[in-house]
């Protein structure tokens, strides 16, 4: 890993499982706040997600974290949300 770089930070929201493709990505020069499990997370931020079906709030299921360098770029810093959706007929 090359010293000097600058860290450039990247949160993927999935939905219902890391193994997809995430429903949104969001970047920054600066780290995300602190997720955990059992957090709730308001979803009508996100452009894929249907009201109609589901709740409006997800929970955290999983999160993993990932660290990355793109050679004379800067090195990142991923953070991966499984987001747990809930439709409108499942109770807590």
């Amino acid at each position: 890993m090359q010293k000097g770089l600058p860290v450039k930070y990247r949160m993927e929201i999935y939905f219902n499982s890391l193994w997809r493709d995430p429903e949104a990505t969001y970047e920054s020069t600066t780290p995300f706040l602190t997720m955990g499990v059992g957090d709730l997370y308001d979803l009508r931020s996100i452009h894929s997600y249907e009201p109609s079906e589901y709740f409006h709030i997800g929970k955290v299921k999983e999160i993993i974290h990932y660290v990355y360098e793109i050679e004379n770029s800067h090195i990142g810093h991923g953070i991966g949300v499984c987001i747990e959706l809930r439709k409108h007929e499942e109770k807590e």
